[in-house]
């Protein structure tokens, strides 16, 4: 009752198509099945969806290894797209004692030490013509970044790093753009091809997530923004990852609350960088007394009135 299949592959098909991928370099694996021949989306020409979730190998593979032997693994959501990059535990808390001298930083509140943090987001140039980027939010849902030629959500580039909705231990990065006031994972390239040195997990309630990124992605996408330009960078939070407008499994979920943006643009080399939101005031007024009216002097003239 099995389905049993045999088959060799080139490991590099580059000269026949530009589609498939280089299996000399390393992957994680995907292992998927469907039980149903009437399965959703059931077409004669492609896969139809899973009949279960796909389960995704502990560490990345290249398809030269003879010997590897995984143990069980932890079932991804349903629906992974190519742009969303599971990962496994292992960051600690960001680092800030850098910030403004060896990497650039944005706090919130400002001057925040990371455990009174609500946001953390940093940015440090690497060699290779990279940036290596920290997030870090107190949220149950996802913290993400983008960037933007102007200060208006739409035509951005977006990373975030986003609470599994099935396993609250897990955590995912997801490489999306906003074509207008939503987010969609950027599937024209797959985020191994150029995010790297990837680490996420949940730490102290906390999610906590490291990259790095190409400043230019040119050659592998059209669509992700070259970071050697400057960008008004959005500062985003959604605090719970099975809710809010637009939410599904493969998007980034609509905020739950306004991003913050930067006053001016940056280049994320800039490690002078450092910048906050400003902590709530509390402004406080007199108790009226008891049977007082407002007073209406001056109204039009030294104050506005309705």
């Amino acid at each position: 009752g099995n389905i049993a299949c045999r088959f060799s592959r080139k490991l590099n098909t580059n000269a026949a198509t530009g589609r498939d991928f280089d299996l000399s370099q390393q992957y994680s694996l995907l292992f998927a099945v469907n039980k149903n021949i009437l399965g959703r989306g059931k077409s004669t020409d492609r896969f139809w969806k899973h009949s279960s979730k796909p389960t995704i190998s502990m560490k990345k593979h290249s398809a030269s290894e003879r010997t590897f032997k995984d143990p069980p693994t932890t079932a991804a959501p349903t629906g992974l797209a190519q742009s969303e990059t599971p990962t496994t535990p292992g960051p600690s808390e960001i680092d800030l004692s850098g910030c403004g001298s060896t990497k650039g930083c944005y706090r919130s509140p400002f001057g925040c030490t990371n455990t009174d943090c609500t946001l953390v987001y940093t940015q440090k140039p690497v060699s290779g013509g990279k940036v290596f980027i920290e997030l870090s939010a107190l949220t149950a849902g996802y913290v993400a970044i983008g960037y933007s030629k102007d200060m208006i959500m739409g035509n951005d580039d977006v990373i975030g790093c986003q609470i599994d909705p099935s396993v609250s231990s897990v955590v995912h990065v997801k490489n999306s753009h906003n074509p207008g006031q939503r987010s969609i994972l950027d599937n024209s390239s797959e985020p191994a091809q150029f995010l790297s040195d990837i680490s996420a997990a949940v730490v102290n309630g906390r999610v906590v997530c490291r990259f790095t990124r190409p400043l230019d992605t040119g050659a592998l996408t059209s669509i992700d923004a070259n970071l050697q330009d400057s960008f008004y960078q959005f500062y985003a939070i959604n605090n719970n990852s099975q809710s809010g407008r637009g939410y599904a499994i493969d998007n980034l979920p609509r905020h739950s609350r306004t991003p913050t943006i930067s006053r001016m643009k940056f280049s994320v080399s800039n490690v002078s960088m450092n910048v906050g939101a400003a902590p709530a005031k509390v402004i406080t007024f007199p108790t009226p007394s008891a049977g007082s009216q407002v007073n209406t002097a001056g109204c039009g003239d030294s104050k506005g009135c309705y």
